[in-house]
């Protein structure tokens, strides 16, 4: 949606730019001098929202263990939240990524989807159906309201 010129290239071949997410992402913005661009500042920039990279979702009705793996993500996020040094430092030791590198990059991570999150969300849905990616905008039912600070 924001690149539509774009020539999709097979992963591995010769490209003029590269699309990173993850560990991967992080490595090149750390160690690759190549200018990089932040996906979800072009979508703000583009639609004056912000761009959710994902979400957490259940078909209904929801498989058994759903609620608790839900809660096992909620609470870690407001662990990761309540103590973000230990998280820096932790994900410093297992990664190799200098601490305070790690912490600017988890502030910069939000886990909020309010009013907001969801326009973008929509936005981007509608988007899609716009350029053909998608047959229809698909409706979606939300369980729960914000639950975890940003």
């Amino acid at each position: 949606m924001l690149l539509p010129d774009a020539e999709h290239v097979p992963l591995g071949e010769e490209a003029e730019a590269k699309l990173l997410i993850g560990d991967a992402a992080l490595k090149s913005a750390f160690e690759d001098p190549t200018p990089h661009f932040d996906l979800g500042r072009l979508w703000l920039e583009r639609t004056g929202l912000p761009m959710v990279f994902a979400v957490w979702a259940a078909p209904d009705p929801p498989a058994p263990g759903t609620a608790e793996l839900e809660e096992a993500l909620v609470a870690s996020v407001r662990v990761a939240r309540a103590e973000p040094e230990q998280l820096a430092f932790e994900a410093s030791e297992r990664y190799g990524y200098p601490a305070g590198f790690l912490a600017r990059y988890f502030e910069k991570l939000r886990y909020r989807f309010g009013p907001r999150e969801r326009a973008g969300l929509y936005t981007f849905l509608e988007m899609a159906h716009e350029a053909g990616e998608l047959e229809r905008v698909p409706e979606l039912r939300f369980v729960h309201e914000e639950q975890v600070p940003a």
